[in-house]
């Protein structure tokens, strides 16, 4: 895949669709998939793929960042 517009759109709007979505505690799948389908360029099955990775790594990210509040609350 070449650099071009379509990822720096893409990556915009994934930055942007994950904040949205993390704050209003919703994965964005029915945002993302359609995305990267259609401004990217991907097939499904790896556009599926990618969005499975999204979510784990925004799971793994707000699960540190609770921890991190848990932990200032109980010291």
């Amino acid at each position: 895949m070449e650099f071009g517009w379509r990822i720096v759109v893409g990556t915009l709007l994934g930055i942007l669709g994950a904040a949205f979505g993390s704050v209003g505690g919703v994965g964005g799948g029915g945002i993302f998939v359609p995305m990267v389908i259609l401004i990217l360029g991907f097939d499904p099955k790896s556009a599926v793929s990618i969005s499975k990775c999204k979510h784990s790594c925004i799971s793994f990210s707000n699960h540190c960042s609770e921890m991190q509040l848990i932990l200032l609350i109980i010291i």
